[in-house]
């Protein structure tokens, strides 16, 4: 572990999530990033600066892994985002994928709709499409399309669940094809270790009184600072790529992306994950 530990906002790109990260207490169970597991993660705006909602919670992450043999695995992948006033905008995607370094996804389905306040679609809506992958080609249905693609490459949600098997040392950086959005492809992907640290986790603003002599007399004096937490090492990795933001993981020594910094977004694991 780095000698020195530092807090949140001392650090690139937790220090505008370091206000939604007062008193998180980060996962201390066993876990096994290529075994069967299930990570849900508050997902939150960071591109309000100013007023009551500045990082915000703005909607949720489920990810399921399972394991189908002992080379291929699913994820089954939960994603709700408020859609404005009422309404929530909902993802659901089941991907089966081979156990890689860089996991190659076989065939996967996603649907999407928006749903009201009383969880009822909206008309017209809803989307379902699936995919299924050959060596040099993705075959789309609904409509039908034939997408070549060439080298190494993988789906962004399958980076969830790599991120946690890669070696949280220094190794050759991954280059690759990035697939968006189940079906936008951006080449030129890379994604590379870059530092471990040590991050204070679980501060929370604890009072304090002190005393203080004056000529007068003594005062009390009361003040708030943040206190309680725990130095956790967390392994760094970028991702870069044409067409999207940087991503930044931070990962815990058993494999779990604890925080995960995108453009203005960012995932936080939920406690008590396995």
């Amino acid at each position: 572990m780095p000698a020195t530990a530092l807090k949140p906002e001392q650090l690139f790109t937790l220090d505008i999530l370091a206000p939604n990260l007062v008193g998180y207490q980060a996962p201390q169970a066993a876990h096994d990033p290529a075994g069967d597991w299930t990570q849900s993660y508050r997902l939150h705006s960071l591109g309000r600066v100013r007023g009551p909602a500045v990082g915000g919670a703005l909607g949720t992450v489920a990810l399921t892994r399972k394991r189908l043999d002992d080379q291929r695995f699913s994820l089954q992948v939960t994603c709700q985002k408020p859609a404005g006033g009422k309404f929530t905008d909902k993802l659901e995607a089941r991907i089966e994928a081979r156990a890689e370094r860089l996991p190659v996804a076989e065939r996967w389905t996603w649907k999407s709709e928006i749903v009201d306040g009383d969880g009822q679609r909206v008309a017209d809506s809803g989307m379902e499409r699936s995919a299924t992958a050959q060596p040099d080609a993705l075959l789309f249905a609904n409509p039908p399309r034939r997408t070549p693609i060439h080298g190494p490459w993988t789906l962004a949600w399958l980076l969830f669940e790599a991120i946690g098997r890669l070696p949280r040392e220094p190794f050759a950086p991954l280059s690759f094809t990035l697939v968006d959005d189940f079906d936008q492809i951006k080449p030129g992907g890379a994604l590379a270790y870059a530092q471990t640290q040590s991050v204070i986790l679980g501060d929370r603003p604890v009072q304090q009184t002190r005393i203080e002599e004056l000529p007068q007399g003594r005062i009390h004096k009361t003040s708030w600072e943040m206190s309680g937490g725990r130095p956790v090492p967390l392994h760094v990795y970028h991702q870069l790529g044409q067409g999207i933001v940087p991503w930044v993981y931070w990962v815990d020594d058993r494999g779990r992306p604890l925080l995960i910094v995108s453009g203005i977004e960012a995932y936080v694991l939920e406690a008590g994950q396995k």
